[in-house]
């Protein structure tokens, strides 16, 4: 590239903004897909990744660089600079390069340090090493026109905001500036914006309106900013001295923002949070609310569902969703394909309405399949309505590499809904089964498999005895299969091998090393420890951020999991830490009533059956207290499965005979965990790739967080 960084931002400038699909990763050929978001990788180590200190040879090269600079010898610094970022991020230099010229600074050449910065902002085509030159400016004196121009144009760019943010806080006014920026950028940097901006004069009243309108809209997650919008901008204040409706519909989304603890902490840090919920509660009472409305008062009602002492507020809750205009609007909604969950919270037969769409728009509302397909009669007409709209016979063609996410394979996208919910009925829709089979994407086929596994283990016959003609047909299948994990699974089956379920002698069911590890990867790669149960006979523990593909949501919401692990027979539950408290109620009773945000686990610091590690953990932790049925430490190695789970302070040792992989659309068998896992990283692949386009899925911060660097296939 012959243009530095700053001129390629400062030439895509357009009426103050950068372009919406604008990105610094374009510039990289190479990347295709599988690149950074501008900006994720800081926000990233911010919210979710333990910060470290740097080794001490990478402490040097700060200290050479450092001194390059000062004796003006740049070109030197350059090589340094390059040198280091080549295996740190430069947030992660923020704090030892800066310290080290503060500790100097009577023995450095300040003037020297300020040219070389102000330089490599403007020339360097090197993300990092630009970074490095804005952590080295936040020291200095900054207050000239002509550079602060360069450092609101670089701000544009997401990847630079949070740097440039820090140097406007040392400006007079400077909050003026930030308050521009956090107006004209969408994905991380107006998180950042937003977490610095503060509602003071002489913007007060513009600052605050705009925080409370606009604050947490970005194009990464509302929940990041919630808490910075209701603490920077006042909107407790707002909510409590009798907002407007229109105040109040953004009230509403803040606090849904907050309701969403799963990549951040929300709701659970404002004090008193019962009694704000309880203050929009009443004032909800006065508006003429909208769906949009009811949808925060139901996510309010599943937030403190299963908190301790929060009767008043589920009361409430259950009141204003149950008003006679609350059922209308529910109603509507749902005739739309809307609130599904929420009418039958309420009691609203929603099932003659979702069929009359599927019927006369089945290409736009096949994602709805799953609420109708349990019942019996539906069931039956449903498979009527996809028979006459799928063009079955034209979807047959020979087997492909591709996996079916271009728009040309929108009616495979189709069937493979209507395939994951015939799992569960056996020798229904044969028809459909026999067509995925022959479909182009690797992923259709492999759905038709998946249902034809669980049906040879819930019928307890091999497919051979069970279909012979789709038996035969797969014979031919193997025969022509392009991709090898497709004709592994045809093999499978066509070998008899798939296994039966058990289902008089639970307990004699195995999971298999390869599942298990398989698990253990999915779950703590970027995943959270949420919530811990026990009763007499099960210890449970659940995870969020779950690399398990999620089949009952819709084709562009994010299909990362929340999955529970549920241990019976001589099950056992310990939880482990190493933190001074004197509380009366103990962090993992918090984590039980869900007044705290979740762990985060340590990445794959989390094994099963691994004696070793279960005895590091136990000499690891200080503190142990028992919550199931646990004796001393050697009798947890007398099951047959138990798992040991670090979260840094805190961790847990849980074990049984038995062991259920638990949704909520019910319990995963082997292969539906390996196909789920396999579906993740498909879906993942597909979030990357349109990210930013006007077919973009939802934000799921489980992608957000396993950020693809490089794509290797």
């Amino acid at each position: 590239m012959n243009n530095s960084l700053y001129d390629y931002i400062s030439s895509n400038i357009v009426d103050g903004r950068l372009p919406d699909d604008f990105s610094l990763s374009d510039l990289d050929k190479d990347k295709d897909f599988s690149v950074y978001a501008d900006g994720a990788r800081d926000g990233i180590y911010i919210y979710h990744m333990k910060h470290e200190t740097i080794d001490n040879d990478d402490y040097e090269l700060i200290k050479k660089a450092v001194e390059a600079m000062s004796n003006h010898e740049y070109e030197k610094a350059d090589e340094l600079f390059i040198l280091l970022v080549e295996n740190n991020m430069a947030i992660t230099l923020i704090s030892p390069l800066q310290h080290y010229i503060i500790d100097k600074k009577d023995d450095l050449k300040a003037g020297n340090i300020y040219e070389y910065a102000v330089g490599t902002i403007q020339t360097s085509d090197n993300i990092e090493h630009i970074k490095c030159g804005l952590i080295i400016l936040e020291l200095m004196n900054t207050n000239n026109n002509e550079l602060k121009d360069v450092i609101r144009t670089l701000a544009l760019s997401d990847e630079f905001t949070l740097y440039c943010v820090y140097i406007m806080k040392t400006w007079k006014g400077g909050n003026t500036d930030i308050f521009n920026i956090a107006k004209n950028v969408r994905g991380w940097g107006k998180i950042h914006a937003v977490k610095e901006l503060r509602a003071l004069d002489p913007l007060y009243d513009e600052i605050r309106q705009w925080i409370l309108k606009e604050g947490i809209d970005n194009d990464v997650l509302p929940s990041y900013s919630s808490l910075d919008c209701w603490k920077n901008g006042s909107v407790g204040n707002t909510l409590y001295t009798n907002p407007t409706y229109e105040q109040f519909r953004y009230i509403g989304k803040i606090i849904d923002a907050l309701l969403d603890e799963d990549a951040v902490q929300g709701l659970s840090a404002l004090d008193k949070r019962k009694d704000i919920i309880m203050v929009f509660l009443n004032e909800a009472k006065k508006m003429p609310l909208v769906i949009e409305d009811y949808m925060v008062i139901y996510n309010i009602y599943k937030y403190f569902e299963e908190i301790s002492d929060s009767e008043n507020i589920l009361s409430e809750c259950v009141k204003n969703l149950n008003s006679s205009q609350a059922r209308t609007k529910i109603l509507n909604a749902v005739k739309k394909g809307k609130a599904i969950d929420l009418a039958i919270m309420v009691g609203i037969d929603y099932k003659p309405y979702i069929f009359s769409l599927m019927k006369y728009t089945l290409k736009d509302n096949y994602y709805l399949c799953h609420y109708l397909i349990d019942d019996n009669d539906y069931r039956k007409e449903l498979l009527k309505v996809y028979k006459r709209d799928l063009p079955l016979k034209q979807m047959i063609s020979v087997p492909t590499h591709d996996l079916g996410f271009a728009k040309q394979y929108h009616n495979e996208t189709i069937l493979e809904f209507l395939l994951q919910e015939l799992r569960r009925y056996p020798l229904e829709g044969i028809e459909f089964v026999e067509t995925g089979l022959q479909c182009k994407p690797i992923r259709t086929r492999n759905s038709s498999l998946a249902v034809l596994m669980n049906w040879v283990s819930k019928l307890e016959k091999p497919l051979s005895q069970l279909l012979p003609d789709i038996y035969s047909l797969l014979l031919i299948l193997s025969s022509i299969e392009v991709d090898d994990s497709v004709r592994k699974n045809m093999e499978k089956l066509l070998s008899d091998k798939i296994k039966f379920e058990e289902k008089h002698n639970i307990e004699t069911v195995t999971i298999s090393k390869d599942t298990l590890n398989i698990l253990s990867d999915a779950i703590s790669d970027i995943g959270s420890w949420t919530w811990w149960y026990t009763d007499e006979n099960s210890a449970q523990v659940e995870f969020n951020g779950v690399q398990l593909y999620d089949y009952t949501k819709k084709e562009k919401e994010s299909h990362s999991s929340l999955i529970a692990l549920r241990f019976t027979d001589n099950a056992f539950l310990m939880v482990l830490d190493n933190l001074e408290t004197n509380e009366e109620k103990k962090w993992y009773e918090k984590l039980h009533d869900d007044e705290i945000q979740p762990y985060d686990i340590e990445t794959y610091e989390f094994t099963f059956n691994d004696a070793k590690y279960v005895n590091e953990m136990f000499e690891l932790y200080k503190n142990k207290n028992t919550l199931k049925q646990f004796k001393d430490d050697e009798e947890v190695f007398l099951v047959k499965y138990i798992l040991a789970c670090k979260c840094y302070n805190v961790g847990f040792v849980i074990g049984g005979n038995n062991l259920e992989v638990v949704s909520h659309n019910g319990t995963f068998n082997e292969e539906e965990i390996k196909e789920a896992n396999i579906k993740w990283w498909e879906y993942w692949k597909d979030y990357w790739r349109l990210r930013k386009s006007k077919d973009a899925y939802e934000k799921d911060y489980a992608c957000e967080l396993t950020i693809p660097v490089k794509d290797k296939e």
